[in-house]
């Protein structure tokens, strides 16, 4: 582990990690209401979680068919949330809205805006396989790193 990839861990806000043995129940029942059958077979953090928002990984077999999926769950306001609100809800409709027309997004099957399932709003969509950059960007981090340059201001 590099020491940027300790700083990030110590850095991601701990408090709002949800353990996938304790919402996996809750979970699966949700899914099988919003498609009978579905059967939840595996729920993990992934290996660098996201600082916006809480993300869980699940797989799934839906109308017998694999199914790989993200699980965006909003943060809870006491662990200290890098943006002052969540619209999930929003964030569906715009990542459904782009798709529709062109733009590359992944399909986005289920939002859930009512915080009882897993304790915060959450939207569901398809996992898509990519490179997915560091929350914090290894060039802020360690000696002899070069800084970012200093902003002028118009000088």
């Amino acid at each position: 582990m590099t020491e940027s990839d300790t700083f990030a861990e110590q850095a991601r806000p701990a408090s709002s990690q949800l353990a996938p043995e304790q919402v996996r129940d809750r979970l699966q029942d949700w899914l099988a209401a919003r498609a009978p059958g579905a059967e939840l077979t595996d729920l993990q953090h992934p290996e660098g979680n996201g600082m916006s928002s809480e993300t869980l990984l699940a797989e799934a077999r839906i109308d017998d068919e694999p199914r790989r999926l993200v699980i965006r769950v909003a943060p809870r306001p006491e662990s200290d949330p890098v943006f002052p609100a969540y619209d999930l809800p929003a964030q569906f409709a715009v990542m459904r809205h782009a798709a529709a027309h062109g733009v590359p997004a992944p399909s986005c099957p289920w939002v859930e805006p009512d915080a009882g399932v897993l304790g915060a709003p959450f939207l569901v969509m398809d996992r898509v396989d990519g490179d997915v950059p560091p929350d914090l960007m290894p060039y802020t981090f360690g000696a002899g790193a070069p800084s970012p340059p200093t902003p002028t201001c118009g000088r």
